[in-house]
């Protein structure tokens, strides 16, 4: 625990894979998605299931992550830009990479966010 109290932030998510416990570090995630009762951390490496609710992971870790739709959060520091889609849908890039749609009631937010980092 830090001095103010407050239970110090985890630098890594647990995932159980095939039995075994695995220790993914928050540097390496670059986005988490919520699927029915699991959340998919998605790294540059592959993708693991963590038995945490998405929101949970959101206060937490808020500093480093940014909610971009109601099933997913994305990493500060892997976020590259804003693409707009033909549709007019927003996607945000992650390194030269995955593309993921913003929902609308969050991109005010993100827009704002992208501007300061």
């Amino acid at each position: 625990e830090q001095a103010t109290g407050m239970p110090r932030a985890r630098s890594h998510l647990c995932a159980r894979v095939r039995g075994n416990l695995v220790l993914v570090p928050i540097g390496e995630i670059e986005y988490l998605l919520a699927e029915d009762k699991y959340v998919v951390v998605h790294t540059s490496k592959g993708e693991v299931l963590i038995e945490e609710a998405l929101k949970t992971l959101e206060t937490e870790f808020g500093d480093r992550f940014v909610r971009i739709h109601r099933n997913c959060l994305v990493s500060r520091d892997r976020l590259s830009g804003l693409t707009r889609g033909a549709d007019g849908t927003v996607h945000v890039k992650i390194g030269d990479r995955a593309t993921l749609e913003v929902s609308r009631r969050n991109l005010p937010a993100l827009r704002k966010l992208v501007r300061t980092l």
